[in-house]
């Protein structure tokens, strides 16, 4: 679109790093969950940080934060802790997720329920960023609307990356998938298929949602898990591209897990229907 075309402003020219390899950018992909749903947001997530930046609808990059109306998504703790472990690099998002869509509508060749091409909206997007920087991996959260799939969802995983991919001209491009909460007990069948996307799904690692707690409607992470299991993206993550400083996050892992599981355990979280 015209829009994604425009030339950024200077203030947001000031905000990239001059060189494309030290502006890192990631896809987040898939649906509510990864969109932002959790709640509490955790009051960091609502300041701006200098080296953490998203492309909007606008073709410009701007501070990342969750705005006012969204939960939290893993794709943001994701982009905060990659930051903080390098620090001379710029880390770039792509919200590409969107709330209660199956893996075909989020497909090359789908269509929104309202004719939106999802995935071509996310390839122009991402050919937009590589002007300024390099496309380094995909966050994928989906399945809560393929629940039934069966293991057919792995192949159309499959050739969703590869899709990406092929159409970004970056062969070797990581993805790592998430399971769906295990506080609810349909999503015990979905996640025994993602469990194998490792070994099916080429480049492709696992983020566990073992212990994480929905906040309330047996759907979405809360705001304290959601920060968990975007940890445990950056830790998968790391094993695929970096495991020296996989290794090195180990320890940070286990105190994010210590702590904020503790927190979402002294909270009392009901659904409010109206």
């Amino acid at each position: 679109s015209e829009a994604v075309a425009a030339e950024n402003s200077e203030e947001e020219k000031s905000a990239r790093p001059e060189r494309k390899e030290d502006f890192r950018v990631f896809l987040l992909m898939g649906q509510s969950n990864m969109e932002g749903a959790g709640y509490p947001v955790l009051p960091d997530y609502l300041k701006p940080q200098p080296n953490v930046l998203m492309l909007n609808d606008q073709g410009e990059w701007v501070p990342d934060v969750v705005p006012f109306g969204r939960g939290m998504g893993p794709g943001d703790v994701f982009a905060r802790r990659y930051a903080a472990l390098h620090p001379d690099a710029t880390l770039g998002v792509i919200h590409a997720a969107r709330g209660g869509r199956s893996i075909r509508e989020l497909s090359k060749g789908g269509r929104d329920n309202d004719g939106t091409p999802n995935y071509d909206r996310l390839i122009e997007k991402a050919k937009a960023a590589q002007k300024r920087g390099k496309i380094m991996g995909i966050l994928w959260h989906q399945g809560e609307t393929d629940a039934g799939a069966g293991e057919k969802y792995l192949d159309d995983l499959n050739k969703l990356f590869e899709d990406v991919r092929s159409d970004l001209g970056e062969p070797d491009l990581p993805a790592v998938a998430g399971e769906l909460g295990r506080f609810a007990s349909w999503t015990a069948g979905f996640n025994r298929v993602i469990a194998k996307a490792p070994e099916r799904v080429r480049l492709c690692a696992l983020a566990s949602s073992e212990g994480l707690s929905d906040r309330g409607d047996e759907l979405h992470f809360s705001g304290f898990s959601v920060e968990v299991l975007g940890a445990r993206y950056l830790a998968a993550h790391l094993a695929l591209r970096e495991p020296e400083l996989a290794a090195e996050f180990k320890d940070e892992l286990v105190e994010i897990e210590r702590e904020m599981l503790g927190r979402d355990a002294a909270w009392n979280v009901l659904e409010n229907g109206s």
